[in-house]
């Protein structure tokens, strides 16, 4: 009976002790600095070099054998210096320096040099220590979606940051942008891409990190559009004969054709702010209905979250075509002085006084006088002589 306890204690203790070893072989796998490939490669060798030199001490005299021993211990600590370096420094040095920020210095040395899996290892040492550091985790997504290939993974990670709390907005749309990108450049799926610029709006609605994200909305590209960016471009032979016999609408028909499309597009989609800005110039230029195009102009700038910088360009652009209508002066002068209210203290106010003090010089110069016409020189004016009663 006690043999039969002393056996399954045994057990026990050696399944716990496979087990510890196990997880010890995992988490050494995963964080360390070398790839799995490289790992192994040395739990290998140093199993070959440690058999070696028992065979050596046991095979052999003594004499013999310890020089074939030793030789096979210090190519296996040549093998592993670095890795017990960097142990010796999480023991002893990084204790005292537990302040001090990530290094991922190491890190990019072996991205540089093509040791991805390296690198990222690397990164996800530090991140052990600083578990919500901004710059590691970025570093660690881009790796995996650029290097590595691995969406998914590179996703995680980002989701991982987003979840940080107390998160600053800035980060927040910077996090949610990159992944767009990589959903879109990778994984060619816009609507991934959406749903994902979609939670700036709802974390901060109403900014302009929600006004940016939805203007991008608007212009993402479709799936099919993405596909063909991968696809070769042919470059065809044009065919001369068969381009003269073809008729080519004329500039007005473009323009209407093309009014026509910017009309339906905000009709479906209103928040295409640079949609709405073509539509105030074809209106200004072609139609010259200058009334049409500040409508439109208006519109924009009634849009919440609109940066100062964003403001004062659309009022920029307001005035440049008030100045190009009769009695455009007057108006413009008003539309820049919006800017001086809006901003008193800023530069763009700065930049507005200084456009109303040129805005008649600048009146001048978009309309040109009229050409002068000379009269028509006499031929050969300068061989006449006079006649001083000589005669020929």
């Amino acid at each position: 009976m006690t043999s039969n306890l002393q056996f399954q204690a045994t057990t026990v203790v050696l399944a716990a002790g496979l087990v510890w070893c196990g997880y010890l072989r995992w988490r050494w796998l995963r964080f360390n600095e070398d790839s799995p490939a490289v790992l192994i490669s040395k739990w290998a060798i140093s199993a070959c070099l440690v058999l070696l030199a028992g065979m050596a001490m046991a095979k052999l005299p003594l004499p013999k054998g310890v020089p074939l021993s030793v030789l096979a211990l210090v190519l296996m600590g040549t093998m592993w210096a670095p890795n017990i370096g960097s142990a010796l420094e999480r023991l002893l040095i990084r204790p005292w320096h537990a302040t001090a920020p990530p290094c991922y210095s190491p890190a990019i040395a072996k991205r540089k040099s093509g040791k991805y899996r390296a690198a990222a290892a690397a990164v996800r040492a530090q991140l052990v220590r600083f578990p919500t550091d901004y710059n590691g985790m970025i570093l660690l997504a881009d790796m995996q979606a650029n290097d590595l290939g691995d969406l998914p993974g590179a996703e995680d990670t980002m989701r991982t940051l987003l979840a940080v709390p107390k998160l600053a907005a800035s980060k927040f749309s910077a996090v949610t942008s990159q992944l767009a990108d990589w959903q879109l450049k990778y994984g060619k799926d816009p609507q991934a891409a959406q749903e994902t610029l979609e939670e700036i709006s709802l974390r901060f609605p109403g900014t302009h990190w929600a006004y940016a994200a939805n203007q991008r909305i608007v212009h993402l590209p479709s799936r099919q559009r993405l596909m063909e960016k991968d696809e070769p471009t042919v470059i065809r032979i044009p065919n001369h004969a068969a381009q003269e016999s073809e008729e080519i609408n004329n500039a007005t028909d473009q323009t209407e054709q093309r009014t026509r499309e910017i009309i339906e597009r905000l009709t479906a989609i209103p928040n295409d702010d640079e949609a709405r800005v073509e539509l105030a110039q074809i209106y200004s230029d072609f139609y010259q209905r200058l009334d049409l195009a500040e409508e439109q102009l208006e519109i924009i700038l009634a849009t919440p979250g609109l940066l100062p910088k964003q403001v004062a360009t659309i009022l920029n652009l307001m005035a440049d075509l008030q100045l190009k209508h009769s009695a455009g002066v007057l108006r413009a002068r008003r539309t820049l002085h919006r800017i001086i209210d809006a901003f008193p203290t800023s530069a763009l106010a700065e930049n507005a006084k200084k456009r109303t003090y040129y805005l008649r010089l600048q009146t001048k110069s978009q309309h040109q006088d009229p050409p002068v016409k000379l009269p028509k020189a006499e031929p050969n004016l300068g061989l006449k002589t006079k006649n001083y009663g000589l005669k020929r």
